[in-house]
């Protein structure tokens, strides 16, 4: 149906299986770091932003939108030491 998102945990694997198979068009994956923006924005600023995007893509083409890829790796700095923090 043109103008609808759809997304993998609505399907069953059949139907994303027959997706694939018939080449209706690519998945959409959006990928996006988890990282500090300041005290006013949430982690996952990127990964929202990247999401909302394929979502749009996925709607407006009638293609499937994955769950996002997230990653981040942040460097901090203190006075006398460099701490790194990651998650992948």
């Amino acid at each position: 149906m043109k103008g609808q998102v759809m997304y993998p945990r609505e399907l069953s694997w059949v139907k994303l299986k027959e997706y694939v198979e018939k080449g209706k068009g690519p998945l959409v994956v959006p990928v996006g770091s988890v990282e500090g923006h300041g005290v006013h924005l949430p982690i996952d600023t990127d990964i929202l932003i990247t999401t909302f995007v394929a979502d749009k893509l996925a709607k407006r083409n009638n293609w499937i939108s994955l769950p996002p890829i997230t990653y981040g790796c942040h460097y901090s700095c203190s006075c006398k030491t460099r701490k790194r923090i990651c998650a992948f």
